[in-house]
């Protein structure tokens, strides 16, 4: 059980994201030396991060802007990856007002989207986000006109954990 470790094993501070070859990074962490739930905090993005085990092979490593998802030593989607505690995105809807974002990890049932405005464009709705997949979510705005870019946020419920 998680919260008879040592505090050593239950949560790690690491510097950066890094890669696979920096020690003090975190996909510089062997995933099969912790438990699922180890939370770990990187310093230079201010984030924690969870590992995630038995995930669904849809969630893959985010190489982008935010790395919501991080693989570390060893990770694969059953041994597990770092997931960030609150997964963000930035997107710019589309003519019919629309955005499908890959990138998440998105496998807890239960969980909310907070969504704001960044740069209005066409005609500004209320813009709502929905998990499609373990991996990403859908934007649609109530406008279709709608094509500014917005920025949301991706809290899982308190029963997620």
């Amino acid at each position: 059980m998680l919260t008879q470790l040592p505090a050593a094993q239950r949560l790690l501070i690491v510097q950066n994201i890094g890669d696979t070859s920096q020690g003090d990074s975190l996909a510089g962490q062997n995933v099969g030396l912790y438990p699922a739930g180890v939370l770990a905090y990187v310093v230079d993005s201010n984030r924690f991060y969870r590992l995630k085990k038995n995930l669904p092979t849809a969630v893959i490593a985010d190489t982008g802007l935010w790395r919501n998802v991080v693989a570390g030593v060893g990770s694969s989607s059953e041994d597990g990856m770092w997931v960030a505690v609150e997964q963000v995105a930035e997107f710019t809807l589309s003519g019919s007002g629309t955005a499908a974002v890959n990138g998440f990890a998105l496998t807890v049932s239960e969980g909310a989207f907070l969504i704001s405005l960044v740069t209005p464009g066409g005609t500004t709705g209320f813009v709502h986000g929905v998990a499609s997949t373990a991996a990403q979510a859908t934007f649609a705005s109530t406008q279709a006109a709608d094509t500014g870019t917005y920025v949301a946020v991706y809290i899982e419920s308190a029963s997620a954990f």
